[in-house]
């Protein structure tokens, strides 16, 4: 069986990450926390944490890692254990408030469906009392126009009726006056057939 001193043991606990992803460590266990650089990328996940106290785990039963011949205290795995429920508390924590951002999202789309709704009902009523203000104007228009054509028609039937009552009495005049004349003539007739009578009865007598 292999034997590690405590700086192989470190160093092969502690191998440099392959890139700025977080990693876990014995150092990182429990206390140090990630940097801002690696903030860049997602946290590691339960998955990824098993996987490392699985190595560890395997590790310590394939190698007595000492000093002075002591072995790792256990604390190392006690220490693994308290930052795998930490991730997995932070991950329910970073769950949690996911679908509570979630749900304001849903409910911010919802408000904004509403208020383009509400936008969309008072440009369509504006439109329509628009529309419908612009057809009243032109049937008013259309109306007080043909109200001036029917009163145009009118007044030239009303004339024209003035015109045939004055030819009426126009022509009534003429024959007033030619019934005169030829009442006239009448009597005169009579008056000299009368006068000629007499005449003749005088003589005879």
């Amino acid at each position: 069986m292999q034997i590690l001193t405590r700086n192989e043991c470190a160093s092969f606990f502690h191998p440099s990450p392959p890139s700025t992803r977080p990693h876990l460590s014995m150092k990182s266990l429990g206390t140090t926390t990630f940097s801002n650089a690696e903030r860049s990328d997602p946290p590691p996940t339960l998955i990824d944490v098993m996987l490392v106290v699985g190595a560890v785990s395997k590790a310590r039963e394939e190698y007595h890692c000492q000093e002075s011949d002591s072995p790792i205290p256990d604390i190392t795995i006690a220490g693994f254990d308290a930052r795998m429920e930490r991730i997995a508390w932070d991950q329910d924590k970073i769950r949690h408030h996911y679908k509570e951002l979630d749900s304001r999202w849903v409910e911010a789309l919802n408000q904004k469906a509403i208020m383009e709704g509400a936008l969309q009902r008072a440009d369509d009523a504006e439109r329509v009392s628009r529309e419908n203000k612009e057809a009243r104007v032109v049937a008013e228009a259309r109306n007080a126009q043909e109200r001036a054509e029917r009163g145009a028609r009118i007044a030239a039937e009303d004339a024209r009726m003035a015109a045939e009552a004055k030819e009426r009495a126009e022509r009534g005049a003429r024959i007033a006056a030619e019934a005169r004349e030829r009442a006239a003539e009448e009597r005169a007739a009579n008056l000299e057939a009368q006068l000629r009578n007499l005449g003749l009865s005088t003589t005879n007598a």
